[in-house]
């Protein structure tokens, strides 16, 4: 989460931070994390697909991506017609938990495939207070492993 820090720090990030590798962040970082923002479902695309590297699920993993753009794109359009529809307000924080839920599975999915550290509390929590950071932790972690794996 250094984009988070290093807005919330205004761009000093902690030196003990520093000392384990965690400096500002880079341009990399800063365009998955846009990318993220504004298109997440891409971003939700590679890391499912990523994680099916054998391509076995494909039709799977374009059903799950799409769901998970309907749900995005019905959050955003609930919340700017609550105006017109007092009531509707419900229907889009309904729209926002179940993408984030959505995410919080992904998110364990890639903590299970390589064994990282985290709960799913945190993990939804997460989701729900800053998705595109969540979204770009795991494209970044999973090109960084693709890269990996084609070295060796």
């Amino acid at each position: 989460f250094n984009i988070f820090e290093w807005l919330l720090s205004f761009g000093n990030i902690d030196s003990r931070h520093k000392a384990n590798g965690i400096d500002s962040p880079t341009s990399s970082h800063w365009a998955e994390f846009f990318k993220a923002l504004l298109f997440p479902f891409y971003s939700y695309y590679v890391v499912t697909s990523s994680l099916d590297s054998r391509s076995r699920k494909t039709v799977w993993t374009i059903i799950q991506t799409i769901v998970f753009a309907a749900l995005f794109i019905l959050w955003i359009a609930l919340f700017a017609s609550t105006n017109a529809q007092p009531g509707i307000k419900a229907f889009a924080w309904s729209a926002f938990i179940a993408f984030a839920i959505m995410l919080t599975n992904l998110r364990s999915s890639v903590r299970a495939r390589y064994s990282l550290e985290g709960n799913v509390g945190e993990d939804f929590v997460s989701s729900l207070v800053v998705y595109p950071q969540v979204l770009s932790q795991m494209v970044l972690h999973v090109k960084s492993n693709e890269v990996m794996s084609e070295d060796e």
